[in-house]
This record gives C-alpha cells, sequence and structure tokens, in this order.
C-alpha cells in the first residue's frame, strides 16, 4: 500500500505543477511512437551513453560506445549488439557482442574473450558483463507495450536545451519502475531512469552504423582465442560430477554412475519455480519418445520448499526423481545460474550439451537432436 500512496502522490504533483505539459493521452502515445520508429527505423544505430548507478550507497560511473541492431520483438530488444564499457577510473575498455546466438566478453585488461550461447550461460555472461550498456534498447519491449501498460504522463524538463516529456512505466508485478524522457522535436530516448536498479543512463550522439564497421567489429570476436564461459559447474566435454541420491518415490539411493552406457537427461527443478514447472509437461512428453534401456530422464529437485513428490504424482510425470542436495547445488553450477538447467550427459558420463532457463520449443527440439545423435553414434 505504502508503494502505491507514494505513486498517487506522485501522480497528483504532476497534474499541478506549472510544467506539466499539455498533451492528452493521444499525443503521449503519438510521441512514444515516434520514439520507437526512431530507436527502431535504422538498421544498425551508434551511440555514446553515460550511466551512474548507486550500490551500498556507492555511486559507480559507466560509460562507452555501443552499435545496435534492433529489434523489439526480441527478449533483448535487438539481435545484434556491440559494446565497449568502461568503469570510471579504470584505465581500459572491455568489449561485450551479442552476435547472432552467442555472447562474447573480451577484457581488454587480460587479452582473454569468454563466450557462451544464450542459450547456455549466454544470458548470465551478457547481464553480468554488459551491465545496464543497452538499456536503451532492452527496455525497448517495454516501451513497446505503452498501449497496453498506460504508462504514467508527467512534466517536461529541458535536456540539451530541448524540451522532453517524462513517461513512466510502473510494474510492481513485474518489479519494474522506470521513467524515459522523450525529445519533443527529435523523438530521441534523452534520459531513463531505473527507480529498481538505482540507475541514471543517458544516451548521446544517437546516429545510424555503417555496416562496414559492424562488420569489423563481429570478425574481432569471431577470430579471438576463445574460452568457454564457466560459473563453477560442469561445460561440454567436461565429466559429469558424480552424486548420490535419494528417489522421491522408492526412498532408495541412486547414483549417476549407475546409468554408464546410457543417455542421461538431467533436469533441476523446483515446485516454486514456474519456468521449470512450465517445461517439465514438455519434458515428460520428450522422454516418452525414448526407450528407456537407452535414455534416462532424471528429475532432480534443487533448494524444494514445498511437496516435490505429491507434484509429480498429480501431475503423472513418469520418469525418475531425485531429492538434490546442497552439493549437487554447488557441483553443478546452480548456485550462481539457478533453475531449470538441463544437462545432457553421453554414455561415457560426459557433458555433450546443457542449457540454463525455460527454452521453449526450441530447447525441446535441441535436446531431442542431441538425444539421437548420442544414440545414432551408439549404432
Amino acid at each position: 500500500m505504502r508503494s502505491k500512496f507514494f505513486l498517487l502522490i506522485a501522480i497528483c504533483f504532476f497534474c499541478f505543477q506549472p510544467h506539466v505539459i499539455a498533451q492528452n493521452e493521444n499525443d503521449s502515445g503519438v510521441l512514444i511512437q515516434k520514439a520507437i520508429e526512431k530507436l527502431t527505423s535504422v538498421k544498425s544505430a551508434k551511440f555514446d551513453f553515460t550511466y551512474e548507478v548507486s550500490i551500498d550507497d556507492q555511486i559507480k560511473e559507466y560509460k562507452g560506445l555501443a552499435k545496435v541492431t534492433p529489434n523489439p520483438q526480441t527478449t533483448f530488444g535487438f539481435d545484434l549488439a556491440i559494446v565497449k564499457l568502461k568503469e570510471a577510473n579504470k584505465a581500459h575498455f572491455n568489449k561485450i557482442a551479442k552476435i547472432d546466438d552467442d555472447i562474447y566478453f573480451h577484457d581488454s585488461n587480460s587479452g582473454e574473450t569468454l563466450y557462451s550461447p544464450v542459450y547456455r550461460l549466454g544470458a548470465p555472461l551478457f547481464s553480468t558483463k554488459v551491465k545496464h550498456a543497452l538499456l536503451l534498447y532492452q527496455y525497448l519491449p517495454v516501451l513497446s507495450q505503452y498501449e497496453n501498460v498506460k504508462p504514467i504522463i508527467g512534466r517536461t524538463d529541458k535536456i540539451n536545451g530541448e524540451d522532453c516529456l517524462q513517461v513512466t512505466f510502473n510494474l510492481p508485478q513485474y518489479q519494474f519502475d522506470a521513467s524515459f524522457w522523450i525529445g519533443t522535436e527529435s523523438y530521441l530516448v534523452k534520459k531513463i531512469v531505473d527507480r529498481e536498479n538505482n540507475l541514471t543512463y543517458v544516451p548521446t550522439n544517437f546516429s545510424s552504423e555503417q555496416k562496414e564497421n559492424i562488420n569489423k567489429s563481429i570478425a574481432f570476436f569471431e577470430n579471438s582465442s576463445l574460452t568457454e564461459y564457466n560459473v563453477g559447474g560442469p561445460t561440454v566435454n567436461d565429466i559429469a560430477p558424480n552424486w548420490n541420491l535419494e528417489n522421491l518415490r522408492t526412498n532408495e539411493t541412486v547414483s549417476l554412475d549407475q546409468f554408464k552406457g546410457k543417455v542421461v537427461v538431467l533436469d533441476f527443478w523446483a515446485t516454486w519455480c514456474a519456468p521449470c514447472l512450465r517445461s517439465m509437461p514438455e519434458m515428460n512428453k520428450l522422454s516418452n519418445e525414448f526407450n528407456n534401456d537407452l535414455v534416462s530422464f532424471i528429475g532432480i529437485t534443487y533448494n524444494e520448499k514445498g511437496d516435490a513428490l505429491e507434484h509429480i504424482n498429480n501431475k503423472g510425470y513418469d520418469y525418475i526423481f531425485l531429492s538434490g542436495n546442497k552439493s549437487i547445488g554447488k557441483n553443478y553450477g546452480l548456485d550462481t545460474i539457478g533453475i531449470p538447467t538441463v544437462y545432457v550427459i553421453d554414455q561415457n558420463g560426459k557433458v555433450v550439451e546443457f542449457e540454463s532457463g525455460y527454452q521453449g520449443t526450441k530447447g525441446i527440439n535441441r535436446l531431442r537432436k542431441t538425444i539421437q545423435m548420442l544414440l545414432k553414434s551408439e549404432d
């Protein structure tokens, strides 16, 4: 109630200030639409940015240069992005890129280049390294929902000599509370204040970018010596850590070593994890496509808070379910990347594929092809 109370005060404040812009909802909608068009009308955009973020009462400053090929229909808000990012008081710029379905991070100090496909550890690699550098496009999907969300239209402020309208999206159900200042003449987003993350972001010098410059940047990453990003769990070609866990249905102790000679699909989940619950019917259906003598699907709980056995029995899932423990969370990197996380292990105990987060139909198709490949190699 307290947050709603202050939100009402804020709305009243804007309504009675002398600098409130005299626009109706349709006018502000047009302005937002023109801002979206400005960001997406170019095939490739280039802009400078600075931002400040408050962490534990300390303000950190960042600056850099971004090149983006926009796509508001994607989760990221773009198909390709290349960023030079520098933290204040540090001598070097780091370089981050999202190229197709791969994420790259080049540490200019050490010369190391990390990479990961988006479906593996690309999302945590990107969010950890790019920080808030691409806020202008990462929040584009939110702007695009202005007709459904009905943002709060605020006052105008002068930013670099231009009148800018404040547009606020307050979505507590998504823990999202941010304001955008949009130029009433240029239609450019001039500033973003994200109250959930305690940061202020200012993009400048927005322009289109030449394709040859984008290609040079792509070549830099693709020609680098790459190291796959790792957060402590096994990655592709690693031997999967063994475990001894209790079967939820039979209470028998089961070890991974017992499944040598078979393809194993480990699905880490919990009853409190909504994406896990969404993926489990698809996983159960996939498990029924394969011979149990050749492939074992195993669901392992992680940090379970509810009644996992009751859940799987009520849903009628028929693959193997085990009760996880603290060590498995550490050994498989779950304490860092979370769940759902899926590992595919070959007949010799080696990891051949894994994915983090709910991947939908693409993820199920990728798992199916991986299993089929492993079974074919045994023929």
